[in-house]
């Protein structure tokens, strides 16, 4: 089962990128959302990311089970996660500029984790390595659609 966690938990092993592996997790889902956008997918796209959400608690403790490192860099779950939920959530999100800004947000939210996002990021387990990921994603989302409604 831990081999199966790992898997998950690493989005398929891209988390075991030597460097930047959150970075990098995040340009696959906005490539992935993307494709999902150019097939009109994008209700599978939502579909995927619950469904990634809901399991991710269960994969996320069971790799992290004896595991001194509670929210290791590989750990890319996350990520996917809070990427997608200003994606899904800003309606003009199929443009390029807003898209880059979701990306650039999203990143700098997770990177510098914002008030309260620290505070998420201590708690312990699978909850503190998603929600800090997750009100990085609502960070963005409010940023994004605040921008597109009065600057852009």
């Amino acid at each position: 089962m831990k081999s199966l966690s790992k898997f998950i938990v690493t989005v398929s092993y891209m988390g075991l990128f030597p460097f930047a592996s959150g970075t990098f997790a995040s340009i696959a889902t906005v490539i992935i959302w993307i494709l999902f956008i150019k097939l009109n997918l994008i209700i599978y796209f939502a579909y995927l990311t619950l469904f990634l959400f809901i399991i991710s608690f269960y994969f996320i403790d069971t790799y992290l089970s004896g595991n001194e490192d509670q929210d290791p860099k590989e750990v890319v779950i996350d990520e996917f996660v809070g990427q997608s939920i200003p994606l899904l959530l800003v309606p003009s999100s199929d443009e390029l500029v807003i898209i880059f800004l979701i990306f650039i947000f999203f990143r700098f939210f997770d990177i510098f984790k914002i008030y309260p996002i620290n505070l998420l990021e201590k708690i312990k387990g699978s909850k503190g390595v998603m929600f800090d990921d997750i009100l990085a994603g609502i960070y963005t989302a409010i940023a994004v659609l605040f921008i597109n409604s009065y600057i852009l």
